[in-house]
């Protein structure tokens, strides 16, 4: 296993990426900021009834803030869903922040604060494999211009802490391959196991990591770990070393406790509170509502009638729709190839658009440029990775993207699809934003391997100027006045 010291120049390409130009630092520094701004904006404007699921997040962080540790499940908390029986360290970490205050405003600007550190992350990572300058910042433009990533970003939704801990995760396992010291094992494992206590979806995140990481790293863990002993001399490696186990017994104790009471890791919300409570919840009883109609307990009109009294009209709309996707023949059903086509056009509209309990959908022809840029990179890397000319950083992010796209799409939305008959239950582009980082550096670095140097600056300018139109200034001209606060 190779040492490598801290202060040894990183090699990217054959090329010094430890210099770095002062116009790229100013650069950078004006993305960060015109990203925190637009974020500050979205967070003081947008109507508490539009972002996704943000009433039933804001519901579980107030539950989180009557006590010092887990709360137990109340008559007042059942509209919100689990609360200790489902990853938990968002709510209790936002929980503590209301000590400060437990307005909306400023919650939502916690939730910014950390939205604005997963775009820093990206400027470290970028420069971990990076050796060009425009490279690194156009990464960085694409990721702060992503609609919906803007959007969720200025929303108190745990989807910024498992986007955060992606992101540190994959920077962390990245250095692993720069260095023999403890330090960056020691984060990898730390974020990793952090990310399972946010979200159950960082899961197939965590298992991808684990694999990856034995494939890279299995031969040399016995010797990481000899020299991780001889470093618990020193605090830092102590004290994260405590901080990994401690982390792992919370893993262990939520997930193993799930699957020894109630056989799944993580329950559904009737297994712990019972039928009547749980139907306080909506999207339990979205679920009821159909499976009801279904088994043919209630009729048509009695589950139409059920519907209509949803508090909240999205999930309104959402309930009628299911049950008349519920009454359509299973032949009727898309088979996998169409459904992969439509599952990808989809994430992509969601991704670049903004679907909330309100939508801005994006047209059709307007997912030409984006569809075609992805095309183009997903042409290039292959042909570099088939004539050996793909970096060891960008397979690993190429592994994880994909292996996670895949999850997602064969084994989570495809068999919803195939049960409800209802193409868009809980398919939104912000599943795949744990993995956005990767694939936008699966986009940029072919295309700037392809390109001639003379012509980089004008692909940076083409490619970042798509993305900046199409975040706040699309979204300012395509929606009502209906979704901003007056102030």
């Amino acid at each position: 296993m190779s040492s490598v010291s801290p202060q040894a120049e990183v090699e990217v390409d054959g090329e010094s990426a430890v210099g770095r130009p002062t116009w790229e630092l100013v650069a950078t520094a004006i993305v960060l900021i015109y990203f925190a701004a637009r974020l500050a904006y979205l967070a003081l404007r947008v109507v508490p009834s539009i972002p996704p699921d943000e009433i039933s997040h804001v519901g579980r962080i107030l539950a989180y803030a009557q006590t010092w540790w887990i709360p137990p499940e109340s008559p007042d908390s059942f509209a919100f869903g689990l609360l200790g029986e489902r990853p938990w360290l968002y709510y209790w970490l936002m929980a503590r922040l209301t000590r400060l205050s437990s307005d909306l405003v400023f919650l939502r600007l916690a939730n910014a604060a950390l939205a604005l550190a997963t775009a820093w992350i990206a400027v470290l990572w970028a420069r971990e494999w990076s050796a060009q300058p425009l490279e690194r910042l156009l990464v960085l433009v694409l990721l702060t211009n992503t609609l919906m990533f803007t959007g969720i970003g200025a929303t108190v939704s745990y989807d910024n802490a498992t986007n955060f801990l992606a992101a540190a995760a994959l920077l962390t396992f990245t250095r692993l391959g720069r260095s023999a010291r403890t330090l960056p094992l020691l984060g990898f494992s730390a974020t990793v196991l952090a990310g399972c206590l946010v979200k159950r979806s960082f899961l197939p995140l965590a298992a991808l990591f684990a694999g990856l990481f034995l494939w890279r790293y299995g031969r040399e863990l016995p010797q990481r770990l000899r020299r991780l002993r001889l470093e618990l001399r020193q605090p830092l490696p102590l004290a994260m070393t405590l901080g990994v186990l401690v982390l792992a017994g919370l893993n262990l104790q939520l997930y193993a406790g799930n699957l020894a009471h109630y056989g799944r890791l993580v329950p559904h919300f009737d297994q712990v509170v019972g039928l009547e409570n749980a139907l306080d919840n909506r999207i339990f009883a979205r679920n009821q509502i159909v499976e009801l109609y279904r088994q043919g307990r209630v009729d048509l009109e009695q589950a139409q009638r059920m519907a209509r009294d949803i508090p909240l009209p999205g999930d309104r709309v959402a309930t009628l729709q299911l049950l008349d996707a519920a009454r359509q023949p299973a032949s009727s059903r898309a088979g996998p190839f169409q459904y992969a086509f439509e599952w990808s056009r989809s994430m992509l509209a969601n991704t670049i658009g903004y679907l909330g309990h309100e939508q801005a959908e994006r047209r059709p022809s307007s997912l030409l440029p984006y569809a075609t840029l992805v095309g183009l990179a997903v042409f290039l890397f292959l042909y570099s990775l088939l004539r050996g000319r793909a970096s060891r950083t960008l397979i690993d992010a190429s592994l994880l993207s994909l292996g996670y796209a895949l999850i997602l799409l064969w084994l989570v939305h495809y068999p919803s699809y195939l049960r409800s008959g209802h193409f868009g239950l809980a398919l939104q582009g912000r599943y795949l934003f744990p993995v956005l980082l990767p694939i936008y550096a699966l986009i940029v670095h072919p295309l700037f391997a392809a390109c001639p140097a003379p012509a980089r600056p004008w692909l940076t300018l083409g490619v970042g100027g798509l993305f900046v139109a199409g975040d706040l200034p699309w979204l300012l001209a395509n929606v009502g006045p209906q979704w901003f606060v007056v102030r």
